[in-house]
């Protein structure tokens, strides 16, 4: 996360790209930012998935703790979160 901010100031002033000149531009001059983890964890019984409920706050813990400068309410996602601003479609390579 931290090495994707400080990505942005360097974009800014030398992508070739406009697309990405563009996109780091706008998100320097972002009046703030907001933290958002797209976490999928494997399929698991009942039992599992109350274990990864708990990692999954422990997880979301950490994000707040080492990213509170950044956004002091991050968020974690997966593809079965409701309200999620973008779509995930599970492929499998052969």
């Amino acid at each position: 996360m931290i090495c994707t901010l400080a990505a942005l100031l360097p974009a800014k002033l030398n992508a070739e790209n406009n697309i990405e000149k563009t996109f780091s531009v706008a998100a320097l001059n972002a009046a703030s930012l907001s933290i958002a983890l797209h976490l999928e964890l494997p399929d698991e019984t009942k039992q599992e998935q109350r274990q990864l409920a708990g990692r999954h706050s422990q997880i979301l813990q950490a994000l707040r703790k080492k990213l509170r400068s950044i956004d002091i309410n991050p968020s974690v996602f997966n593809m079965k979160s409701e309200g999620m601003p973008w779509s995930v479609t599970l492929t499998r390579n052969s």
